[in-house]
């Protein structure tokens, strides 16, 4: 009996040394990683420092200004920028709640995206996007195809979100755009049941974009779409 009480101890003894050992080693590893020996408050820690940072950009502007200059001299590429954020902002908060908003120029896909998002909640679920703040929006990319012009740009965006009652989590996310502009007639077709339009006048909706006037006030719209980029996509990544 004594035999077997006395390699029991010895077992526990090593147990015990192989313990206090392995939490040293955590507690060094804590302390050269994260700052501190305590390796759960570092995680936490880690994690709230990754929430702060904002999502990076890439951003082509410098290269692709010069092509975009020549075929729109009249282009404001921050005025471009600006409706990057408002496009985002109103997806957002078309989501929480829970209704496409009334918006000019944008295609079927987006509207599909905005109620794809919407679908995904049950009745008595709700969103809320909080505090949003646009950290940075950047051009990254610029195509012409068959008649067909594209700008896609990068955003990085912050916000309070929360699902029904639970706790606000900070959220850094990064949204891509893409506006197109179409120069070719024959391409309208592909988007006209997709893009909302509105007369420039009286702000009355356009069903048909081969009207030539406006039913309601008689306001010319011919070729309004032509002298318009369109929200074509968005894509979170």
């Amino acid at each position: 009996m004594s035999v077997i009480l006395t390699i029991v101890l010895i077992l526990l003894f090593i147990v015990i040394l192989i313990y206090w050992q392995v939490k040293r080693k955590l507690r060094e590893f804590s302390a050269s990683v994260f700052g501190t020996s305590n390796i759960i408050e570092g995680i936490k820690n880690q994690k709230i420092s990754l929430t702060n940072e904002p999502r990076s950009v890439f951003g082509m502007e410098k290269l692709l200004l010069p092509n975009i200059v020549k075929d729109f001299p009249n282009l404001n590429i921050n005025e471009m920028k600006k409706m990057v954020e408002d496009s985002i902002l109103m997806c957002l908060q078309s989501i929480e709640k829970k209704q496409v908003l009334k918006v000019d120029y944008v295609s079927e896909a987006i509207i599909n995206w905005i109620q794809s998002r919407i679908d995904d909640l049950n009745n008595d679920e709700f969103v809320n996007y909080d505090a949003i703040k646009f950290h940075r929006t950047v051009l990254n990319r610029y195509t012409n195809k068959d008649g067909i012009y594209a700008l896609t740009f990068q955003t990085a965006v912050e916000y309070l979100y929360r699902k029904n009652d639970t706790d606000y989590e900070k959220i850094q996310n990064r949204f891509n755009t893409e506006f197109i502009y179409i120069f070719d007639d024959t391409k309208l077709d592909k988007y006209q049941s997709g893009i909302a339009l509105n007369c420039p006048n009286c702000g009355a909706p356009i069903k048909d974009l081969g009207v030539k006037m406006c039913n309601y006030c008689g306001t010319g719209v011919i070729d309004l779409v032509k002298k318009t980029w369109i929200l074509n996509n968005i894509q979170e990544s």
